[in-house]
């Protein structure tokens, strides 16, 4: 009789060990001998880690035995945190075996966006705005853009609606990091820019939006930025263009400020004539006096 619980035992053993290896792994599992003396206990002889679970075996006075999932500590003065599992097995039901184990584990909380003072480098005022939506490795275009958010991408708008004569640079404001905030001055250049491109400034600013921006950005050069001759192709051409449409000496309908012109001869003797009118005479190039002119 004792040899065939003996039998039974280590059957069950290796089950309920195979259980525990598959849940917490093998490092979970203690090592085991089988007594085989009369008092039909299994001992165990080692262990392979000191805070890792053992099993304990014990046969009841009516027959059933249980096995105890108990964790170790250096010192046994208290036991009040023990964790215990156990699998019970009736002598009556040979071929049923369960186990089961809960497994607790806890997600750490994840921190939110907090409010971050910024700094004006115009005003020097200090004013407090959400700057959660954040990103370190964030490059232009790699996201939409909207109020609050910091960041290489950020600095990349700003710097391209400085470009595009939206912004000055001492309006920028920065968080203490030293990123660029995109603040209601950013925001409001931005919505601008989408006015001239033909964009409701109603929309957000997409991650599509953020890419035309930088290319018209690298496209556009402003009047004034350069000498202009017959024969010049760019942004600025359209610019005096639409000035001297502005001054009633060009017909036709104004382009827009990212639209590209070419300084032909219709304009040159147009730009002439202004000039005349004005007591001024072609020198070749179209520099800043004549731009202020023009401006006037």
């Amino acid at each position: 009789m004792k040899r065939k619980y003996n039998s039974l035992l280590k059957k069950v053993v290796a089950s309920s060990v195979a259980a525990i290896a598959s849940t917490y792994g093998a490092d979970a599992t203690p090592d085991y001998s089988f007594n085989e003396s009369s008092d039909c206990n299994i001992k165990e002889t080692s262990l392979k880690r000191n805070l890792k679970e053992k099993l304990l075996l014990k046969m009841t006075s009516d027959g059933d035995y249980y096995l105890s999932s108990h964790r170790s500590h250096s010192s046994h003065r208290s036991h009040s945190s023990h964790r215990s599992g156990s699998s019970h097995y009736s002598s009556s039901h040979t071929s049923h075996y369960s186990s089961s184990v809960t497994n607790t584990s806890r997600s750490p909380s994840k921190s939110t966006g907090s409010k971050t003072k910024t700094t004006n480098n115009q005003t020097g005022k200090v004013s407090g705005i959400y700057s959660g939506i954040s990103s370190s490795k964030s490059s232009i275009g790699s996201r939409s853009i909207s109020l609050g958010m910091s960041g290489p991408d950020i600095k990349e708008v700003s710097e391209c609606l400085i470009a595009l004569r939206y912004l000055k640079a001492s309006q920028l404001s920065k968080i203490p990091s030293g990123d660029v905030i995109c603040d209601e001055i950013v925001m409001t250049g931005l919505k601008q820019y989408m006015i001239d491109k033909g964009l409701n400034p109603d929309r957000a600013f997409s991650k599509e939006m953020a890419l035309g921006l930088k290319i018209d950005s690298d496209n556009y050069k402003a009047l004034g930025d350069r000498l202009l001759s017959p024969g010049s192709v760019g942004t600025d051409v359209t610019e005096l263009r639409n000035l001297l449409i502005d001054k009633g000496y060009l017909k036709g309908k104004k382009k827009g400020k990212f639209e590209i012109s070419e300084f032909d001869e219709t304009l040159l003797e147009i730009l002439e004539a202004f000039l005349s009118d004005n007591n001024r005479s072609w020198t070749g190039f179209v520099d800043s006096a004549i731009v202020n002119l023009l401006k006037q």
